[in-house]
């Protein structure tokens, strides 16, 4: 589609010659002010008095208004999240789990680690936290919270960990006894036999499919294990519980 500003829309001065105030193959921001359906071409503006103007310009019968809300919410909690981790103070930690990274980047960091590996970073939300992320399978990561107590400096660690109601003196104690108990357990089901492997368990056509696959191939009726991306460390089985071949679907953490 098209895009046209006119000259009135350039500045909120009088401009003669677009040419003395944008130059060709330069790239700008602009506004859609209308849409014409029939031309298939956008009014724009580049106005600064537009751009600050956080509303839309145009709407129609088409508008939908929760999704632009939605929009609008998700831009500003990154731009939140961009803002906190320029002004997060960076942790003095000396562990060889802990790296003064983002949540972005400790997944990243996970593709390429082992399975039974974790990362410690600085919380997003506190400087008295820290959080510890993992991954599960591909594209499922947890990551959970630990409070620090009885600090000595904002940089440094606390002398006492808490997780869930439990207390820990260090990292290495945090990792031997909660963390990767739990990472075992996971890491058992992700490599169990039946475990569905080309998704997750929101993929519900995918995993029902599969169910009937291994159906036919095994001559009876199997369960099969999937893992949640939208509540990580919740897993879902998966079996068909009649001679109807309706799915019946179970989580468990």
């Amino acid at each position: 589609m098209v895009g046209f500003c006119p000259n009135k829309n350039i500045s909120s001065q009088h401009v003669d010659n677009p040419l003395k105030r944008v130059k060709i193959g330069s790239p700008y921001y602009f506004k859609v002010m209308k849409v014409d359906k029939e031309r298939f071409s956008f009014l724009l503006s580049c106005k600064s008095t537009d751009l600050k103007d956080d509303g839309p310009a145009f709407t129609d019968e088409f508008w939908d208004a929760d999704v632009y809300k939605e929009d609008v919410n998700q831009m500003s909690n990154e731009l939140k999240k961009k803002k906190e981790a320029n002004t997060r103070v960076k942790r003095v930690i000396a562990h060889p789990n802990f790296k003064n990274i983002s949540y972005e980047e400790a997944t990243r960091s996970l593709d390429d680690m082992d399975w039974s590996e974790c990362i410690i970073r600085p919380s997003a939300n506190k400087d008295s936290s820290l959080s510890v992320t993992w991954k599960i399978c591909e594209r499922v990561y947890h990551n959970f919270f630990v409070k620090e107590s009885a600090k000595d400096q904002i940089f440094s660690i606390g002398r006492q960990l808490t997780v869930g109601g439990e207390d820990f003196e260090d990292l290495d104690e945090l990792i031997a006894r909660f963390v990767q108990p739990m990472i075992q357990i996971s890491h058992e089901i992700t490599t169990h036999k039946y475990f569905f492997p080309n998704g997750t368990c929101e993929d519900v056509e995918a995993v029902e499919q599969w169910v009937r696959e291994k159906k036919r191939e095994l001559g009876r009726s199997p369960y099969v294990f999937s893992a949640s991306y939208l509540q990580p460390c919740q897993f879902c089985i998966s079996y068909m519980f009649d001679n109807t071949e309706r799915i019946r679907h179970e989580y468990f953490k």
